[in-house]
């Protein structure tokens, strides 16, 4: 069955988030050791706020509940995660640009929550009709309901959509849903992913 869709991974290269300097500003105010906020921060709890269940300021009471923190305070670590990344618009549209070169939909996936969402889509509104990020379909990529979602979103075949991405496990998950899969970390030439797509349509 030919690839309709084209599923693209958007932190092999396009995004990337950097949790340096909300780690850093916590470490000044609170006092805290950086391995112990990255404990705190990378918690269950960041589960729940990638997938859209809590919000930025429930996820930093719930992390941090030996700690009173006001809500002014967390406003401002919410700012700063607000810029904590890098995207690019242009490497964005490199890949868009092989539409008619497959003769496939292209869209892009992302295992992000809805305040970094909402920052790249003001960027870059053109994204959110064509990215499925975590926090819109309720489940992160490592699940299987995330590509149960995905597919239901899509209204095709398993085996006609295409998944790029750099993390096996999710490859993993996505090859046992009936999902053809590819790994690419954008360290080759995007014209090698282009060949590798095509066979894939050949096969």
């Amino acid at each position: 069955m030919p690839v309709k869709a084209l599923i693209y991974d958007i932190e092999i290269d396009i995004l990337k988030i950097h949790y340096d300097p909300i780690i850093l500003k916590i470490k000044k105010d609170l006092h805290l050791s950086i391995s112990k906020i990255k404990s705190l921060l990378f918690s269950p709890y960041f589960y729940f706020f990638t997938i859209g269940k809590i919000n930025f300021e429930t996820f930093i009471k719930t992390a941090f509940n030996e700690i009173i923190l006001d809500s002014d305070y967390i406003e401002k670590l919410e700012k700063k995660y607000k810029r904590s990344f890098e995207y690019s618009t242009k490497k964005k549209e490199d890949i868009l640009f092989y539409r008619d070169l497959l003769k496939i939909d292209i869209y892009f996936s992302a295992d992000i929550d809805s305040t970094i969402a909402n920052s790249i889509i003001k960027k870059d509104p053109s994204i959110n009709k064509i990215c499925y990020f975590s926090s819109k379909l309720n489940s992160v990529k490592q699940e299987s309901l995330f590509f149960e979602n995905l597919q239901k979103n899509l209204k095709l075949e398993s085996s006609e959509i295409l998944i790029v991405d750099d993390n096996i496990d999710v490859l993993l998950n996505a090859k046992n849903k009936g999902f053809l899969t590819l790994f690419y970390d954008g360290k080759r030439d995007f014209g090698e992913l282009i060949k590798l797509v095509l066979e894939n349509q050949e096969k």
